[in-house]
């Protein structure tokens, strides 16, 4: 009984590493094709001296159903504008492609207690 057991875990958690995989290759796919999609507009627009950033309402947001919101809105090719009409969010920079920055922590000055 419990050898039974302990193979149904083994199963299922198989089963759940695959998926998972499988998933991500999913999602690496798909980004790919959404990357060579666009790349013929990003060397049009610095052709002409523009660039296109990602935009990220939810940013700033206080409160986890104005969050929640403005999430939902990242994607939908609409922009957030509060009461004054001001932009709500950021505008969010390229990173480099290269070497990847590391966090380092200096450990060396403690606070005693």
């Amino acid at each position: 009984m419990e050898r039974a057991l302990v193979h149904d875990v083994w199963v299922v958690v198989a089963t759940v590493a695959l998926c998972w995989m499988i998933e991500r290759c999913i999602r690496w796919w798909l980004r790919l094709e959404d990357e060579e999609r666009i790349r013929p507009a990003l060397q049009t627009l610095a052709k002409h001296g523009m660039d296109a950033f990602f935009y990220m309402p939810g940013v700033d947001a206080e409160g986890e159903e104005l969050r929640r919101a403005l999430d939902l809105m990242e994607y939908t090719g609409r922009i957030v504008l509060d009461r004054d009409g001001n932009v709500v969010g950021r505008l969010m920079p390229k990173v480099a492609k290269g070497p990847h920055l590391r966090l380092v922590v200096d450990n060396t000055q403690r606070n005693r207690l």
